[in-house]
């Protein structure tokens, strides 16, 4: 499978800066709504918003997954033991996996949507992630 990188709008002051999806590093806050891939392009959390993805190439199965925004703990649980356990993997996208669908979260005043955002925890154009692994073994 070839990987061919994508344009991605990172959520920087409210505002969004362009960025080649190769360049993105641990931290970057990727505003997933603007998303032009049809593949994730790197392990993220997803910090607002809803997703459904394909995960079929890391789990072999083959109904979408529903993935929903991380909570504080869920944070401070990958901060601590970096890896994808119990309830983190709801709100966790590995990198490849296929992008069905990202959905904004409602603002408060349940009118206009808020873009749906990632936290980009892990990077390596899949070689470290668990997606690469998977395809490397």
């Amino acid at each position: 499978m070839q990987y061919s990188p994508s344009y991605c709008s990172l959520a920087h002051n409210h505002t969004g800066v362009g960025r080649d999806s190769t360049d993105l590093v641990p931290g970057d806050l990727v505003n997933l709504t603007e998303l032009r891939a049809n593949l994730f392009p790197a392990d993220m959390l997803l910090l607002s918003g809803d997703a459904i993805v394909n995960e079929s190439m890391l789990t072999g199965e083959s109904v979408p997954v529903s993935k929903n925004p991380a909570n504080d703990d869920d944070i401070a649980r990958w901060r601590d033991l970096k890896d994808v356990q119990g309830e983190l993997a709801k709100s966790f996208v590995h990198a490849g996996t296929r992008v069905v669908r990202v959905r904004g979260a409602l603002a408060t005043d349940g009118t206009t949507r808020q873009p749906a955002l990632g936290l980009v925890v892990r990077t390596g154009r899949f070689y470290r992630s668990n997606w690469g692994i998977c395809i490397q073994e």
